[in-house]
């Protein structure tokens, strides 16, 4: 995945990570979801054919997950 700043994430909460990604010594949330917020620590548009690929997911989540409002 593509990475352009230092900036990272690290939740409070455990399982609002949904991915981690190990940089050096350090290991920061890279994909996190909290209720209905779902943010990626990365830029998808800048990351290829996964990066395609993930954007393709997040935009197809309101049909396979429930999500409260």
């Amino acid at each position: 995945m593509y990475f352009v700043h230092s900036y990272c994430v690290y939740p409070a909460a455990s399982a609002s990570w949904l991915a981690a990604t190990d940089y050096g010594r350090d290991r920061f949330c890279s994909v996190l979801a909290d209720g209905n917020l779902w943010g990626c620590q990365f830029h998808p548009e800048r990351s290829g054919e996964q990066g395609l690929k993930i954007l393709k997911n997040f935009i197809g989540l309101p049909s396979r997950v429930k999500i409260a409002v």
